[in-house]
């Protein structure tokens, strides 16, 4: 195999690496804002995570509070996240102004709330766009569009990163290293 080969593929999976990363990140916010409202307006943090849950498991995982069916909900979100982080990074792979490309990942944020809210939720579970209306989604929306936005400074740390081997060993405590000699006895 050519290293240009190696390169051009590592060079793909970094962008692939990179969209799914911007899209985590920006999952993990819209949770975060979400919990964070949640708590503000007298619900439990887990409302949010409750609700999309009601996906997989109807009503019954409305209840307040944790359970075990919410974190089908936390996943629903980073999947569906991580999806969108994807193919934003897809879609923004041969842009080079970062400005555009963070304007673009705040307007992917922004379409993505109406998108989801006004056709997404009505047909794969309607109780989500009736629960989740209003400022507070717009806004975790548009968080999640500034992460998607900051994807070249992904894919830039994941360049910048050095082929992986192994780390070098420590030198054993008491053990005199004698880098000179080619003798692989040690000395006492």
């Amino acid at each position: 195999m050519a290293s240009g080969d190696h390169n051009g593929r590592k060079s793909k999976i970094n962008l692939l690496m990179a969209g799914v990363e911007a899209g985590v990140l920006g999952g993990l916010f819209v949770i975060a804002w979400l919990a964070m409202l949640s708590l503000l307006e007298g619900r439990s943090v887990w409302s949010m995570p409750n609700l999309l849950a009601s996906t997989f498991y109807g009503e019954v995982a409305l209840r307040r509070g944790f359970r075990w069916s919410s974190l089908s909900g936390v996943a629903l979100q980073l999947l569906v996240s991580s999806a969108a982080g994807l193919l934003f990074g897809l879609a923004v792979r041969g842009i080079a102004n970062r400005s555009r490309v963070m304007f673009l990942g705040v307007a992917t944020g922004l379409a993505w709330y109406f998108l989801s809210v006004g056709v997404f939720w009505k047909y794969v579970n309607p109780m989500v766009p009736f629960y989740a209306r209003g400022g507070g989604m717009l806004i975790a929306h548009l968080g999640m569009g500034v992460f998607l936005g900051s994807f070249p400074k992904y894919v830039a740390a994941l360049e910048s990163d050095p082929e992986p081997g192994p780390p070098p060993l420590p030198p054993l405590a008491g053990v005199p290293v004698n880098v000179e000699t080619s003798d692989p006895e040690p000395q006492v």
